[in-house]
């Protein structure tokens, strides 16, 4: 197992947990009262995997680049989000928004501090799952809605260090260390479990059908796995399982991106052959747009540090830009922005 790329997306929990705050989860099976565990399958095995693929080609030409936030103690790098306007990211357990155009310099979007664990932009509000938050109470945390014009923040519900974070039309759907998928309504209200998972839950997205989360058990018994769920409800299924540490996950039309142990793999959603993008041991978070999936890649085994993007329609993955620690990373329709934990900046760069 690699060490890196797992320390580096972990930082937020390990930074607090020398702190007294949120401690890492163990693996082992769902706590009492959860909701039947999703047998794994063995039929998406990631054995099935074909040997890594040469390195990836190098985009042409340099590209123009924005720093958008200088001097970040980052916390949580990999946590980000962006509207039509504005970038958000985690730094030193505050919350920050900059002009998409670097208009003007960062500033606080929470009072107090937080602990972004994930980040979800859906119509006029921000949603934010914060492992930790002044605004939930003493060792909790909560799910968050903030009103994108104004910052006015609500509390939609607390819970004890929640993580990933998916929004649908209709509701919010989250993951937490007791090992469980939960969905509330997007007005708040009383947290459901979903399904009970081994492991923790480290991300999740939506489509217009399903919800999609993966799991990760650190080397216990039972092995990682990707799930779905239907969002109108019914059980949830496993659709690909034998991952070592699943830690992002993307969908992109009919077709699923997750990494595992720091490679990027796609598969269909429906099924079918698992496809290596990256060198093994490299990639850390993955975003997306309408068109591409893109990813941080840190340093290791021969692999540079770098920002790595890919578009079904091309059918190989390229380098768009380096730099020596990107790891946070998200995307709009034609600007990349990525969070650079060794150079303590946020960067942003045109696609075209």
């Amino acid at each position: 197992m690699r060490c890196t790329p797992r320390f580096l997306l972990a930082f937020a929990l390990v930074a607090c947990s020398t702190r007294g705050g949120v401690e890492r989860a163990g693996p082992g099976a769902p706590s009492a009262g959860a909701p039947p565990v999703a047998a794994p399958t063995t039929s998406a095995s990631v054995a099935e995997v074909a040997p890594a693929p040469p390195a990836p080609s190098v985009d042409p030409g340099p590209k123009a680049r924005r720093v958008l936030i200088r001097g970040a103690r980052f916390d949580n790098p990999t946590a980000m989000a962006v509207d039509d306007t504005s970038l958000y990211v985690d730094s030193g357990g505050r919350l920050l928004v900059v002009p998409k155009d670097g208009s003007a310099p960062p500033e606080a979007v929470l009072s107090g501090t937080t602990l972004v664990a994930d980040l979800a932009v859906d119509g006029p509000y921000l949603y934010v799952s914060a492992a930790l938050s002044d605004l939930a109470g003493p060792d909790l945390g909560a799910i968050l809605r903030v009103d994108r014009r104004t910052k006015e923040t609500k509390v939609l519900a607390r819970h004890r260090h929640p993580g990933a974070i998916g929004v649908d039309d209709a509701s919010i759907w989250y993951g937490a260390l007791d090992a469980r998928v939960w969905r509330i309504p997007k007005e708040g209200g009383k947290p459901r479990p979903v399904v009970g998972v081994y492991g923790t839950v480290y991300a999740i997205d939506v489509d217009a059908t399903n919800v999609y989360f993966a799991a990760s058990t650190y080397g216990g018994r039972q092995r990682g796995a990707i799930y779905a769920a239907p969002r109108k409800g019914g059980p949830a299924s496993v659709i690909v399982d034998g991952l070592i540490d699943a830690m992002s996950l993307r969908v992109l039309g009919s077709d699923l991106f997750f990494n595992d142990n720091g490679t990027v793999k796609m598969r269909a959603v429906g099924g079918g052959e698992l496809r290596v993008l990256t060198r093994e041991g490299s990639a850390i978070s993955i975003a997306r747009n309408a068109e591409e999936v893109f990813w941080c890649a840190v340093e290791g085994r021969g692999v540079g540090a770098a920002i790595g993007a890919f578009r079904p329609s091309e059918g190989a993955p390229r380098v768009i830009a380096t730099g020596p620690g990107p790891v946070g990373i998200a995307v709009d329709a034609s600007t990349v922005y990525w969070a650079d934990a060794r150079a303590r900046e946020v960067v942003a760069m045109a696609l075209r």
